[in-house]
């Protein structure tokens, strides 16, 4: 999701529409790649996104968020209590990311250590709000 700090977004040009941000500054995670396919899931074809501060550190990034240095893409289960403070607020309602998931591989005989990691990740997981999961899928090993 995007999104930034009250005070930054309520001095920031309206934010009115998802183009909006592209005359915003926006903090990158690692590479520009994620704020071009946001873009691009929202439907527009920005000019190449390479300007604003690159983080290798998500927790850096959502600390500069909280700053007031920009808005950034996160995963809302990873700033939960920044949302429920308020310190950073929801742009939008467009997820971010979609791209990337994660996987559990093991072997066809897994072992009680194993089968009883499994069903907790996938307790915990199962209790994440609806637009934190991508798909359920199949379970069981490849």
């Amino acid at each position: 999701m995007a999104g930034g700090e009250p005070l930054y977004l309520e001095q920031a040009a309206p934010l009115a529409t998802p183009g909006d941000l592209l005359n915003q500054e926006l903090l990158h995670d690692e590479t520009h790649r994620p704020w071009q396919q946001w873009f691009r899931g929202q439907g527009l074809l920005p000019p190449m996104i390479d300007t604003g501060v690159l983080y290798q550190d998500f927790n850096l990034l959502s600390a500069a968020a909280v700053a007031g240095q920009g808005v950034a893409l996160c995963p809302p289960v990873l700033i939960e209590n920044e949302l429920a403070q308020g310190t950073l607020v929801r742009l939008f309602n467009a997820p971010a990311n979609e791209e990337r998931a994660y996987w559990l591989f093991y072997r066809p005989d897994p072992t009680a250590a194993m089968t009883a990691f499994r069903d907790w990740l996938e307790a915990e997981a199962s209790a994440l709000p609806c637009d934190t999961r991508k798909d359920e899928g199949d379970r069981g090993a490849p």
